[in-house]
């Protein structure tokens, strides 16, 4: 009888343990659960939809799309050609500017006056009296020359010699006489558009055919693109191209400025592994000719390819991030790393991180990182899982 209740008490006790571990076990389970529902959002990242509206959060559904090839490079703006014109010194003498305040960058109009040339007080003389005085005596003796020629008292070779030297000074006295002023002679801007440089200062001598100043209109624009060695072959599938410059505010594309391939090198440059490739652009933008440019060049496009405009990547210690709308949620975001392949400076391939149907933040990805780093939710924000 003892024994038999020895039996029952252990198995009370066999019994009451027994509880007590699928207890604990059940419970340590629910914790287990409750903590990897936890994880599964703790990543998340709250931002209403005020906060998206008030900070214009745009996002964009990934799709396959084309793509092309990008050769990044370095570029230089320059002028057109015919799209400048340098003003000359039309005589010798001392340059008086018409206006002591033209300086590299002033507007300037066709016909007005840049500088007048004064020679009166050189020991060479005054040019214009020269001329006249040239253009006088050749004058007087062609037409002595062509009564003589007439009684044949002089050759026919001499008249012709008394002509030319008529012909020569007449030209010479026409081209002075139309500038003459009483400051000296007039020297015009021949086109309209700004001056580009400066060559010379009131009181500088010139003699005729120095430049004066260069201007320029820049209504169009080249674009000299140096293609590294290793891209040569790529080169000459090259159709278009993004730039930008220290002094543009974007990006710009060759379709948007009315832009075209204009030329590709066929060979390198000397002492240099670049191959040149030309573009030229209307002048549609705050571009100044000689500034240096970066450039993404454009070639033949592939198709299937996942890409974001640039404006949706964050970067930190290296590594590339977007920011993914949760699905079913409002105002859930995630944080997702994205490796990169090419750019053409607007859009940028993602090799890997993103699938279709992926719903991106392209604009405000900056402010819903700030969100992530705060780490506080919205007031007024219930967000229950």
């Amino acid at each position: 009888m003892k024994s038999i209740k020895n039996i029952f008490k252990l198995s009370l006790m066999a019994a009451y343990a027994f509880s007590i571990a699928s207890c604990g076990q059940h419970a340590h389970g629910d914790a287990e659960e409750h903590k990897a529902e936890g994880e599964s959002h703790s990543d998340e990242i709250i931002f209403t939809a005020s906060q998206a509206k008030e900070v214009g959060l745009k996002t964009e559904v990934v799709e396959p799309r084309e793509f092309a090839n990008v050769i990044k490079a370095g570029g230089q703006i320059l002028s057109s050609a015919g799209d400048e014109h340098t003003v000359v010194a039309t005589a010798d003498g001392v340059v008086a500017l018409a206006d002591l305040a033209l300086a590299e960058g002033s507007a300037v109009s066709a016909g007005h006056v840049m500088a007048r040339i004064s020679s009166d007080k050189l020991q060479e003389g005054d040019a214009v009296r020269k001329a006249k005085a040239e253009y006088v005596a050749a004058e007087s003796d062609y037409r002595r020359a062509q009564t003589l020629a007439e009684g044949q008292i002089v050759s026919q070779k001499q008249l012709e010699q008394a002509r030319l030297r008529y012909e020569t000074a007449r030209a010479a006295y026409a081209g002075l006489s139309s500038n003459i002023s009483n400051s000296g002679i007039s020297v015009p801007f021949g086109m309209s558009g700004y001056i580009k440089s400066m060559m010379v200062k009131s009181g500088d001598y010139v003699t005729v055919g120095t430049p004066l100043c260069v201007v320029a209109q820049s209504k169009r624009l080249r674009l000299r693109v140096d293609v590294p060695e290793q891209y040569v072959r790529q080169a000459k599938s090259v159709i278009s191209a993004n730039f930008t410059t220290s002094c543009a505010d974007s990006v710009y594309s060759m379709s948007q400025l009315n832009g075209r391939v204009l030329s590709y090198g066929k060979s390198l440059y000397d002492n240099a592994a670049y191959l040149p490739v030309t573009f030229e652009f209307d002048n549609r933008g705050a571009f100044v000719a000689g500034s240096y440019a970066d450039v993404w060049l454009i070639g033949q496009k592939c198709n299937n390819v996942i890409s974001l405009p640039v404006c949706a990547l964050t970067e930190s210690l290296g590594l590339y991030y977007v920011y993914l709308k949760v699905k079913g949620e409002d105002d859930a975001y995630t944080k997702r790393e994205v490796i990169l392949g090419d750019s053409d400076g607007k859009r940028v391939e993602v090799v890997k991180g993103l699938r279709r149907g992926d719903v991106v933040v392209t604009e405000g990805a900056h402010q819903v990182r700030l969100a992530a780093m705060s780490g506080t939710i919205p007031e007024g924000h219930s967000h229950s899982h």
